[in-house]
């Protein structure tokens, strides 16, 4: 059968090159159309989703160009506007009759008269104010609280008229209620004082109580330390109350519990109150305007919440040395009595503007120290820091700025600089560029000498010798010594008196204008430490640390004063501004005592019932050896070791000074701070067992000691036994 051929157009059977001809020209043929179609949406579909994510991440970009052209074209219509208001107050008016008010001596411009205008407008609103307020009765009767509390000569009458007065701005009590609860945690509280007061009406003995107390007693439990819950109420809230009346309660009860022995008893009251920290009274400088501080004191000493922790710099200091060398009977004579009327405060040496110039072009300061230094010498005495202590029991601390080396600013106290004289650390302290020249702190060696404080003078040199140190005021880059308080003497609440004359003005304005006054002096602060910190060093940056420092504690009182009396800061204060200052911090510390009571209420009762069991205790031991009971010793052993040059013992505590330290109030007993104080039994409760082993070795690194006591034999092994035998430590 034949095979088939394809035919051509005309039938005819196409030869065998056609096919291989079709082939070709099938392979050159383009594609479908439908295949091109899709293959342009694709394209078009990957180039917008491309356009799309480019415009939304430029879309930022795009925002803020626009922005930035708007804020341009506002700036430049902005600065148009105002090149046109000013050369439209700089022009001479157009009336002849006001171009005439000057009568030839001034020419008269536009902006003249709108001051003039300006001036008006303002004694017009208030003249209109006073009009209105005249007929208010709310305000007039405002008015005479406040009068009244200005004129109030004690606590309790001055609280009266402060809680009519806050009756009186309150709105009602579903606000005030509102209030509180955002400044506090309400609910926390009464559930805390609830559960104590569960355990304690258990009966399930003081162990359960000791529990429930350490479980969760802190300060600011509840954030109950916010000082703007008395900015308002001067009474303090009723849940903070109940809570601090059940805490005091029950650490009452475990110190007069028959079934606690004496040694748990005191670990326990020891621990917690190390645990719950204590409160340090920091004073800032100030010049004259310091004697406010006096003021503070005697609000605070009147009511028995003085701290034993005081720390303070250039006035502040002075103030905080006058209170560490006198016990609290000479305290209430000189603030309380008499006596501050004729008080004197004179330490500058000029007071007009002629003695200033004629100061400065001879000597290159406008005072003279020498007038200063022999005025602290009158106040203070030639007592060094362990001394006072000694006399007082309180804890002075002053700050110090180096003044011809890169030290860091400098903390004095009792344990860093037991041998230095006061009245040099406070000249030291008061000596601010330009009023007062740097000055070498001094201190007494072991013969009694007064040297310089250095090292070579450390070693019985009576001229000090080696570079010389000089101090000048510590406000300058430590005004508030915070830090060095809580790491030395774990202070964590801190009373705070603010009288520096270019920061009360800040301080002042930062309470009027609230969050908006925050927000100014934090940057404020900000720009000062970065300019100090981008500044060369050929710059005097340092000065940028006077306002980039912390200025407020946990309560602040500030002086309610301006930048209107920076001249009074640097002239000495008349008897009648004393007693007005003095007058003026008692009023602004009585507006903050609540706080101070809330704060402190806990830390004094325990205070108080740490001084109760230290008095047994020392009753027990008396007992136990009677007349054999070697003196107590506050200060740490290496104290009593002999001089290197007098060989006779520093620093030793006399029994009489001693002997005053147990009828103090709750700030005065001898185991308040975390100062050097025998453990005896209750030693292993600051150290766990494991420790014990280094403890035996620095009792035997001691022993080679022995023969440096002066006189040896018995009384030299006494001195060295009761330096020895019970470790002296400082508490951590």
């Amino acid at each position: 059968m034949p095979v088939a051929r394809p035919a051509g157009d005309n039938g005819v059977p196409a030869p065998p090159w056609a096919a291989a001809a079709a082939k070709g020209a099938l392979a050159c043929r383009p594609p479908a159309r439908h295949g091109s179609v899709t293959q342009l949406l694709l394209d078009i579909s990957l180039a917008r989703l491309l356009l799309t994510v480019l415009g939304a991440a430029l879309a930022p970009v795009r925002t803020s160009a626009r922005w930035v052209a708007w804020t341009w074209s506002l700036a430049v219509a902005l600065r148009r506007w105002v090149l046109h208001c000013l050369g439209f107050l700089a022009a001479p008016p157009r009336s002849a009759a006001l171009r005439r008010l000057g009568r030839g001596a001034l020419e008269v411009r536009r902006w003249h008269i709108a001051a003039a205008g300006l001036l008006a407008a303002s004694a017009a609103c208030s003249a209109a104010k006073y009009v209105r307020d005249l007929k208010d009765e709310a305000v007039q009767q405002k008015r005479r609280l406040l009068a009244k509390m200005a004129a109030s000569k004690s606590y309790f009458e001055w609280s009266i008229h402060a809680s009519k007065l806050d009756n009186l701005e309150g709105v009602d009590q579903a606000q005030r209620w509102a209030h509180e609860t955002r400044l506090y945690d309400r609910r926390l509280l009464r559930e805390k004082a609830a559960h104590l007061r569960k355990v304690r009406a258990c009966g399930g003995g003081v162990a359960d109580q000791m529990f429930a107390l350490r479980a969760d007693l802190m300060r600011n439990l509840g954030n109950i330390t916010n000082s703007a819950l008395q900015d308002h109420f001067p009474v303090i809230p009723e849940p903070i109350r109940e809570y601090i009346e059940e805490v005091k309660l029950q650490l009452e009860e475990v110190t007069h519990s028959p079934d606690l022995p004496l040694e748990e008893k005191s670990a326990f009251l020891k621990e917690t109150r190390h645990a719950f920290g204590r409160t340090a009274l920091v004073l800032s400088g100030g010049g004259s305007l310091g004697a406010f501080h006096l003021g503070v004191v005697k609000a605070l000493l009147e009511h028995g919440m003085l701290p034993r922790v005081l720390a303070g710099s250039s006035v502040g200091s002075i103030v905080c040395a006058l209170v560490a060398t006198r016990t609290d009977g000479e305290l209430q004579a000189l603030l309380c009595g008499d006596a501050l009327c004729h008080f004197d405060l004179s330490f500058f040496s000029s007071s007009t503007a002629p003695q200033f110039v004629a100061q400065l072009l001879s000597k290159g300061t406008v005072h003279d120290h020498d007038v200063l230094v022999k005025r602290l010498r009158h106040l203070l005495g030639d007592l060094t820091f362990m001394e006072a202590f000694q006399h007082t029991g309180r804890v002075l601390n002053v700050s110090v700025t180096a003044a011809d080396t890169h030290e860091p600013p400098r903390l004095l106290n009792y344990l860093t600089a037991p041998h230095v004289v006061i009245w040099s650390a406070v000249a030291c302290s008061s000596a601010f560029p330009g009023l007062f020249q740097p000055q070498e702190l001094l201190a007494r060696n072991a013969a009694g000498q007064l040297v310089k404080f250095t090292s070579e003078a450390a070693g019985g040199d009576g001229d000090g010798g080696g570079s010389s140190r000089r101090w000048r005021d510590g406000s300058l880059e430590q005004d508030l010594p915070l830090r060095g308080l809580s790491e030395m003497f774990s202070a964590n609440h801190f009373i705070v008196s603010q009288t520096n004359p270019h920061i009360v003005p800040f301080l002042n304005l930062k309470r009027r204008l609230g969050t908006v006054g925050a927000v100014a002096e934090s940057e404020f602060k900000h720009r000062c430490k970065q300019l100090g910190e981008v500044l060369p060093d050929w710059l005097p940056s340092k000065w940028l640390r006077v306002f980039s420092q912390q200025w407020e504690g946990d309560v602040t009182i500030v002086l309610p004063h301006t930048f209107l009396q920076l001249y009074k800061a640097v002239v000495n204060p008349s008897n009648k501004d004393l007693l007005a200052a003095v007058r003026q911090g008692e009023l602004c510390t009585w507006a903050k005592l609540s706080a101070i009571h809330c704060n402190c209420g806990i830390e004094a009762t325990l205070d108080a019932c740490i001084q109760q069991v230290s008095t047994w205790e020392r009753q027990e031991r008396r007992k136990a050896v009677g007349s054999l009971l070697p003196l107590k010793s506050r200060i740490p052993s290496w104290v009593h070791l002999p001089g290197a040059a007098g060989g006779q013992l520093v620093g030793s505590p006399s029994q009489d000074s001693l002997a005053g330290f147990d009828n103090d109030g709750f700030y005065g007993d001898d185991d308040h701070l975390p100062l050097p104080e025998e453990r005896a039994n209750s030693y292993q409760v600051y150290m766990p067992p494991e420790a014990t082993d280094c403890i035996d070795v620095s009792a035997n690194a001691w022993a080679g000691m022995a023969a440096l006591v002066s006189g040896g034999g018995a009384n030299g092994a006494a001195r060295y036994h009761r330096s020895t035998d019970r470790l002296d430590v400082i508490a951590p």
